[in-house]
């Protein structure tokens, strides 16, 4: 079963908008179609740091 993209998630768990959220994984180089099973653990981190 998939999981929800980081977009969704992010949205949900930190109430961000999805153009905030869209903007964070731009920052990161990530695409905003992403989930999270695809994210790197360098990655992880760069966006944990963000937030």
């Amino acid at each position: 079963m998939r999981r929800k993209t980081l977009v969704n998630n992010l949205m949900k768990g930190y109430g961000y908008s999805r153009e905030k959220c869209e903007e964070l994984l731009n920052e990161i180089g990530v695409s905003i179609s992403c989930r999270g099973e695809e994210l790197s653990v360098e990655k992880f981190i760069e966006l944990s740091n963000l937030i």
